[in-house]
């Protein structure tokens, strides 16, 4: 009777524990969605580079899971800036500087 309470107790832990993994995961693709669709109407991006956008923003909240150092987020945010600028047009670097509010928030918290 004890073993089988043990198996029991033991699966519902591995159970909690894969479903806390699968939300965190479902976050990280919600958060990612939400900043590249802001950046994008801000940006006026077309769907490749709104894609691309998103991929970044993915990889930065997984690197933000994570618990970085300081140091470690200054040069993740460093990093996402200098690949989204590279990506853009110079009209879509011009809407930049006028949005760098939106670009500040997404890229430096």
């Amino acid at each position: 009777m004890k073993k089988l309470f043990a198996v029991i107790a033991l699966f519902f832990a591995f159970t909690i524990g894969a479903s806390a993994q699968e939300t965190q995961k479902g976050d990280i693709f919600t958060l990612a969605k939400k900043d590249a669709t802001e950046l994008t109407a801000a940006l006026q991006l077309n769907e490749d580079v709104s894609e691309r956008v998103y991929q970044i923003f993915i990889h930065k909240h997984k690197s933000l899971a994570v618990n970085p150092t300081e140091e470690e987020k200054k040069d993740l945010f460093k990093r996402i800036r200098t690949e989204i600028k590279d990506m853009l047009t110079q009209e879509q670097l011009v809407l930049l500087e006028k949005n760098s509010a939106v670009f500040n928030k997404l890229t430096l918290k």
